[in-house]
């Protein structure tokens, strides 16, 4: 819908759902940590809890604006984007172990701002090719986008959790 002739659905009212989402995603981001976290033997602080929302609600977003470049045609600065959101937290990470860092809430607070990043990236570039960035309440336009888009949410989440079964795997093991 987000290109469609006939029904088409503004960047603005996109950008708006995502950024709802985004914010639901830290909330339930924190309470799965709170319930889940602890069946790994894993402890997280209050603050370590909020970082870990954080990360989730950055991670949604970067990839829905993934897939925005995407709608719009721009594959090869999508990809792009992805990489430098890859590279920057690849180097995040080793300069923080590099550092001796031990605290889980500076690698969560580092990944986000990674993620942070290639939100930022990807803003500016879609606003290089003249799409609105400025989120927008459009109920009519989320419904729509909820409606259609439904399996494709689904297989989006199911592709997040397989490329990183891998992460979660690593943390119950070792803890």
């Amino acid at each position: 819908h987000l290109v469609s002739p006939t029904e088409p659905v503004t960047p603005g009212g996109l950008l708006g759902l995502s950024s709802a989402l985004s914010a639901a995603m830290v909330l339930i981001c924190m309470a799965l940590g709170a319930v889940l976290l602890p069946w790994a033997h894993v402890r997280l602080s209050g603050g370590d809890e909020i970082a870990f929302g954080l990360l989730g609600g950055t991670m949604l977003a970067q990839y829905i604006l993934l897939d925005v470049l995407n709608a719009f045609g721009h594959l090869s600065l999508s990809a792009g984007v992805d990489a430098s959101g890859g590279v920057a937290q690849l180097v995040l990470a080793v300069a923080l172990v590099a550092l001796g860092e031990r605290q889980v809430f500076a690698y969560l607070v580092a990944l986000s701002a990674a993620n942070g990043l290639q939100i930022l990236i990807s803003l500016v570039a879609l606003e290089h090719y003249d799409v609105s960035v400025l989120p927008r309440y459009r109920p009519r336009e989320w419904g729509l986008l909820v409606r259609s888009g439904a399996p494709a949410i689904i297989m989006g989440i199911g592709q997040i959790l397989t490329f990183r079964v891998d992460r979660y795997l690593v943390g119950i093991t070792l803890s």
